[in-house]
């Protein structure tokens, strides 16, 4: 059996057809509560682009980085590019990174003016959710 479905993520709403397999009906089960995922709440999707995780201080994961802003990964992906380097004048929301996951291409933007202080990665790199990027001052 078909269903038609709307739905909305992010305010976007999305019409999608969807196969039932089975029905409350048809279950010899109880009813199951329904899955619930963890919310990263450092990744925010803004049209389609990712935004760059930032946070104040030193994350430890660089020798020195006592000051600064840090941008993080907002999900696990490989390093196709370094759009900017150490010492570079950057404003809010101009691209300093583009990460691949998912094979989608996806930007990761500055989200204050800065100047970039350290480069945590090299192209071809793989990262985690959370890892260090760039250091920012």
């Amino acid at each position: 059996m078909m269903e038609k479905l709307r739905i909305t993520v992010n305010g976007r709403s999305y019409d999608v057809t969807v196969e039932v397999l089975e029905t409350d009906e048809n279950k010899h089960s109880p009813k199951r509560e329904p899955e619930s995922f963890p919310v990263q709440p450092l990744t925010a999707i803004n049209g389609g682009k990712a935004q760059a995780n930032t946070s104040k201080g030193n994350t430890g994961s660089s020798p020195g980085n006592s000051a600064g802003k840090t941008i993080n990964s907002p999900m696990p992906g490989t390093i196709l590019s370094i759009k900017v380097n150490s010492g570079d004048q950057v404003k809010r929301g101009q691209v300093l990174i583009i990460l691949e996951a998912m094979k989608m291409e996806n930007e990761i933007m500055a989200d204050s003016d800065g100047t970039i202080r350290d480069i945590h990665v090299s192209p071809g790199q793989s990262v985690q959710t959370g890892d260090l990027l760039i250091t920012l001052t």
